[in-house]
């Protein structure tokens, strides 16, 4: 590391300070960083979605358990570019550069690192693997981690918040959306989620470019905290202040009027500090003394009174307790504990999900639907009474009456009535109190024959059209309606 040429102030800093710090680096390098990370994502992220078609899902999770491979990029920009060397890029994709044998392996054992970005200079930059690595680990984590912990626990909530916020922005503006309830059944979460994939799509396009926008900032705010930790423990500040300084006194004295004064400096004092003729004359070289003889020396003067004091000292914190070295292993075990809760979280959602959509799937390719036993039929459907005792004995005829009287919202929903008893008591189509249209239609799709199926989409699109947009279907259109009325459901009352 060239210490002179570093392009920030490096002294001592907290742990959030220097999260601050790997922000402002960040912004200040924007274009390489977000390029190089941008590079790596976005063609993660499109494969990922090729590769699951209609599973959003498993292409969320493609793109989040890869994101060990795009802290790299920004990190070898970063930790370039600090020390005076800003590398292109080009540079930062060499595969060497960030795709390695330490890759595989953050995957698996570092993922669930709760300190990852603090932790990753220690094997990308620093190189050390195994044993060594923990221990430099431990040294660097004994007193810094616990900000690289948090960093780890608000950066992706921060990138879920956008991405969720982002959706949610959209879906406000849509005034058609209804978002689903608590109370549906799996088939009808599963028919809201193709019907509404778009949001989903959306969703997943949010999270990519959030991942863009936040991922850097996590790994420049974890290695201002590892520079930080080490510039504390090696004195970098120090030793920089010194570098600098022999620097200066390197120089040839360009100015005259420093020359004299340091001339009348050593002439002044110089004659009152050196020894006499006489004296230096009669100095004797120095003895050299052996191993043993320094070790005697030494054991007597430790005999001497003065080194025989002993002072207590106990450090107390704010908060009034006193660590006396009792709980040095505190970090270490509560950095285990919590690595080890992720990993059974993890292990809880994929197997979640896995019932969940192997649930889902079973949901999905029934083709016959079985009415409840110990049921009654539906009697309503979002407001409307399909009760047989409610229809009139010839519906198609009496929808006519009704259009021709100027009723045409009602006559178009007695069409729509008769059709969904029809379905419901005849055809024995089971159809949740809580459907929509949109339900409806994929139920009859599913179940129903290709003719019945096609009458009841143009039924419903005219009944929506008609109770939500005040927009009656024209009057040829409503006779045919009628017309095939009879000859789909039958001319009587179901």
């Amino acid at each position: 590391m060239k210490l002179d040429k570093v392009a920030a102030r490096l002294r001592p800093r907290t742990g959030w300070e220097a999260a601050d710090l790997g922000t402002r680096l960040a912004l200040h390098w924007w274009l390489p960083v977000y390029g190089s990370t941008a590079a790596v994502v976005i063609p993660v992220a499109v494969l990922a979605f090729l590769l699951f078609p209609g599973n959003i899902f498993a292409a969320f999770f493609v793109v989040w358990w890869l994101k060990p491979v795009y802290d790299r990029p920004p990190l070898y920009i970063i930790s370039r570019a600090l020390f005076g060397e800003i590398p292109t890029v080009k540079q930062a994709l060499k595969p060497g550069n960030y795709l390695n044998g330490r890759t595989l392996g953050s995957l698996f054992t570092r993922f669930f690192d709760p300190a990852r970005s603090f932790n990753l200079p220690v094997t990308e930059l620093e190189g050390l693997r195994g044993s060594a690595a923990s221990a430099r680990r431990r040294t660097l984590g004994s007193a810094g981690e616990g900000s690289g912990i948090g960093i780890t626990l608000v950066f992706p909530l921060l990138e879920a918040t956008i991405a969720t916020g982002c959706i949610f922005l959209i879906m406000l503006m849509d005034p058609y959306f209804a978002p689903f309830s608590s109370s549906d059944t799996g088939e009808h979460l599963l028919a809201y989620y193709f019907e509404n994939y778009w949001v989903f799509v959306a969703w997943y396009v949010f999270y990519v470019l959030s991942v863009i926008f936040i991922e850097p900032v996590y790994v420049a705010a974890g290695f201002t905290q590892y520079i930080g930790r080490r510039t504390y423990l090696e004195a970098w500040d120090i030793e920089i202040a010194f570098r600098r300084l022999a620097q200066r006194l390197a120089k040839p004295a360009g100015h005259g009027k420093n020359t004299v004064l340091l001339l009348l400096l050593c002439a002044g004092l110089g004659g009152g500090l050196l020894p006499s003729t006489t004296q230096a004359a009669s100095t004797k070289p120095r003895e050299q003394l052996t191993a043993a003889q320094s070790k005697a020396t030494i054991q007597r003067i430790m005999k001497t009174p003065e080194f025989k004091t002993t002072i207590e000292v106990k450090k107390v914190s704010s908060s009034g307790r006193m660590f006396d070295g009792r709980f040095s292993g505190v970090g270490d075990l509560m950095a285990t504990l919590m690595q080890l809760l992720m990993w059974a979280i993890l292990i809880a959602v994929i197997a979640y999900a896995a019932f969940y959509f192997s649930r889902l799937a079973s949901l999905a390719g029934r083709r016959q639907v079985r009415r409840k036993k110990n049921t009654s039929p539906t009697n309503t459907l979002f407001g409307l009474d399909i009760r047989p005792d409610s229809l009139p004995d010839d519906i198609a005829a009496t929808a006519r009456t009704l259009w021709a009287n100027g009723a045409r919202t009602e006559a178009v929903s007695l069409l729509y009535r008769g059709a969904l008893a029809n379905l419901v008591n005849q055809d024995g189509l089971e159809l949740a109190d809580s459907a929509t249209e949109g339900d409806c239609m994929r139920v009859v799709a599913a179940h129903a024959s290709e003719a019945k199926s096609r009458y009841f989409s143009s039924l419903a699109t005219n009944w929506q059209a008609t109770a939500y947009a005040h927009r009656p279907p024209a009057a040829e259109r409503f006779d045919e309606l009628c017309s095939h009325w009879p000859r789909i459901f039958g001319s009587r009352q179901p």
